[in-house]
């Protein structure tokens, strides 16, 4: 609905859309980050922000929501609870809640139930590993978006070992009749348990569309939960086996979120199983609730759109480019592939998704597991790696060397002002270690740090580093390479006449891009490129704006975008040899990162969605998985792996045969970056290793070896 008078026109410098509902707590409104990420922003009611009690709950709500990893829940991306009117903003979510869905549509079919019933397990499994109890999960609080179900509205959570300061005795908080018998007896006392008790409610009553103790009154459910058995008589099987150990009335005797995950995976698939969102039903987005369970009855959430809008944050940003969204999304892909060139591996423990421990390599070159704090201030690192060592960069300072046995640190040339971290701000080419930053590009030494040239880069757009040239590029201007041992010119000439603002390398093969006309989904050309003697090959042209998501010997890979703002809509292979294209179209738009391996092209979204796409065969989904981390690094493809960070400082491995997280570390949270925008660098891999980065910032090593379930 559109902003009402009185609304106001920003909250937080985001400009807001339009209101997306409005409830006892406050309004919720849909906004836009600058870079184009659509966000649900819920600002609290005036009479409530006066309230010194409200604050403090508001305060703990978004601490909550903060810990969990978001794939499962809308993410909080910033938040200011000490504004004349507090505010939050999440992450905008497509979808229903689940009582409109119930309301609307009626009971789910059994495969949607199954996956509701794994989505809300995977949900609860991340909340509780967070340290927390949500204590209100119930089918307002949850959202059915297309890539499955989000938890949403912390507001009565607490840290499971805490006694919550802002309940009082005898005082019940949260919705009856989904809360537990405990929950009821002694609010206080509410552990883990309590959130799947509540879990096993709401399966029933998406299963029947009433809850197992259905009575004309609160106080009456309130004595059923208490006193009398579930109504299960309409629960079929196999849901009936699943959730009635859910609704035991000792704490004890439920099950975990892991013990119900164990239970889906051995529940027999059937036809039609699939995603059970509603985003591609044209209905409404809904996102958090903004009323509380004192205002009574259960209110409809209100909430986000697709996870991205136009480009979103990436790995590239804050580097230099009139168009930096392309540029994002290309560095991207270029990255992740190179680094896929490197050998897989590490030491320490990659923890299996099901919580037992991974095999660890095993041999006389072992070493202990080692984490080391790369910068003062907490924030995004970037690393590379060579021949046992490590080189990175962090906020406050410009560059180290790591040596990947110890995790000790060999030099470290701090100068704040000279780095940038983000994927593509540091590189190892023709023995010089290239640090970009926003002053210029700087060639450090990497036995000792020592400077060896610096290249002001202020009249240049973008630029390429190649295994043995740096490319400067501008926008109708002639392309400039520079030796990268002394940074003295090698050649500058006009390439095929195209002055090509974007470049990229893969397989040791350049390739130049140029967007006819710029900006639009007009003509995109690439142009083959020799980029130690600038020779190049003919122009290559295709129709609307692609970027390049990795090459081989036999084809390029290429993302093609769809309408203005929507994100990729195709996939393209182009044979080098025969000079034939396959198309490969997607079954939705939205904004993604890509990186190509093989003939298997990667597209990473927002939301915490992995999709893998046969470019070869033309299949537009091999397989998704939801990594459960919708802030995460750019991916990194290993032969049978995927590895990507979160921002809680996890990582995790994806098995590309299969198309399911099989590991990861456990979380290494910043003690005080926790704004929902900010990007994990991208892991590294190297000599066997695995290396993670995090927002602390630090580094850690891991045994990658051979992981297992």
């Amino acid at each position: 609905m559109p902003l009402l008078e009185g609304d106001p026109d920003f909250v937080g410098g985001y400009r807001l859309e339009s209101r997306l509902g409005s409830g006892g707590m406050g309004v919720v409104y849909l906004a836009r980050t600058d870079s184009g990420r659509r966000m649900a922003v819920k600002v609290v009611r005036e009479q409530l922000a006066e309230d010194p009690e409200f604050r403090a709950r508001f305060r703990k709500e978004i601490d909550a929501a903060r810990r969990v990893s978001g794939a499962w829940t809308a993410p909080v991306l910033d938040a200011d609870p000490e504004a004349a009117r507090p505010w939050m903003a999440t992450l905008y979510v497509p979808g229903r809640t689940l009582s409109e869905r119930i309301r609307q549509d009626g009971p789910l079919p059994v495969p949607e139930l199954r996956l509701l019933a794994t989505g809300l397990a995977e949900a609860l499994r991340d909340i509780h590993r967070a340290g927390l109890v949500h204590r209100d999960l119930k089918p307002g609080n949850v959202l059915m978006a297309e890539d499955g179900p989000r938890v949403i509205d912390f507001g009565i959570a607490r840290a499971a070992e805490e006694v919550s300061e802002l309940t009082g005795t005898g005082r019940i908080v949260g919705t009856p009749p989904y809360l537990s018998p405990e929950q009821l007896r002694s609010p206080r006392e509410a552990g883990p348990a309590a959130d799947v008790f509540a879990l096993a409610v709401t399966l029933v009553q998406a299963c029947t569309g009433r809850t197992p103790f259905e009575a004309e009154s609160p106080h009456m459910a309130v004595y059923r939960v208490v006193h009398e058995e579930p109504d299960l008589a309409a629960v079929p099987e196999p849901l009936l086996s699943l959730v009635r150990p859910c609704l035991a009335k000792r704490s004890e005797e439920r099950p975990s979120p892991d013990d119900l995950l164990a239970r889906l995976r051995a529940w027999p698939s059937e036809p039609g199983d699939g995603p059970s969102g509603d985003a591609r039903q044209g209905t409404e987005a809904q996102g958090p609730e903004v009323q509380g369970p004192e205002a009574g009855g259960e209110p409809s959430g209100t909430g986000g759109g697709p996870a991205g809008g136009s480009g979103g944050a990436g790995p590239g940003e804050g580097g230099r480019g009139v168009r930096r969204r392309l540029v994002v999304t290309a560095a991207a892909a270029v990255l992740a592939t190179a680094a896929a060139v490197l050998a897989a591996g590490g030491f320490g423990a990659l923890r299996p998704a099901d919580g037992r421990t991974a095999p660890t390599a095993t041999g006389r070159e072992r070493t202990a597991a080692w984490e080391t704090r790369l910068g003062p201030e907490p924030g995004r690192p970037v690393c590379v790696g060579a021949r046992g060592s490590l080189y990175c960069a962090a906020p406050g300072a410009s560059a180290m060397r790591i040596d990947t046995a110890t995790g000790k640190k060999a030099w470290v040339r701090e100068d704040p002002s000279v780095t940038s971290a983000y994927d593509g701000s540091l590189h190892l080419s023709g023995g010089s270690l290239l640090v970009l930053g926003e002053k210029g590009l700087l060639a450090l030494d990497p036995a000792d740090g020592s400077e060896r040239w610096f290249r002001d880069l202020s009249a240049y757009d973008n630029h390429e580093i190649t295994g043995d040239t740096v490319l400067l590029l501008q926008d109708g201007r002639p392309v400039t390479a520079l030796d990268p041992a002394t940074g003295r010119q090698r050649w500058r000439h006009a390439v095929a006449a195209v002055p090509a603002p974007v470049a990229r390398t893969f397989s040791g093969r350049t390739y130049l891009l140029q967007y006819e006309p710029p900006g639009h989904a007009g003509t995109t050309v690439v142009v083959p490129l020799d980029a130690r003697s600038g020779d190049a090959g003919e122009p290559l042209e295709f129709d609307g704006l692609l970027t390049a998501a990795g090459a081989t010997e036999e084809a390029l890979h290429l993302v093609q975008e769809g309408e203005p703002e929507l994100g990729a809509a195709a996939v393209l292979r182009y044979d080098l040899r025969t000079g034939s294209t396959t198309r490969t179209q997607l079954p939705y738009e939205e904004s993604a990162l890509a990186v190509a391996d093989g003939d298997t092209v990667y597209l990473q979204y927002q939301n915490g969605l992995v999709r893998a796409v046969d470019s070869l065969r033309g299949r537009a989904e091999v397989w998704t998985v939801n990594t459960g981390v919708s802030t995460a690094s750019s991916l990194v493809a290993a032969g049978d792996r995927l590895y990507l960070s979160s921002s809680d400082g996890r990582l995790l491995a994806v098995d590309t045969g299969r198309g399911l997280v099989v590991a990861q570390t456990e979380a290494r949270l910043s003690e005080t970056v926790q704004n929902g925008l900010e990007e994990p660098g991208q892991p590294v891999l190297l000599g066997g290793r695995v290396y993670g980065l995090t927002l602390r910032p630090s580094v850690f090593s891991v045994e990658a070896g051979t992981l297992a379930e």
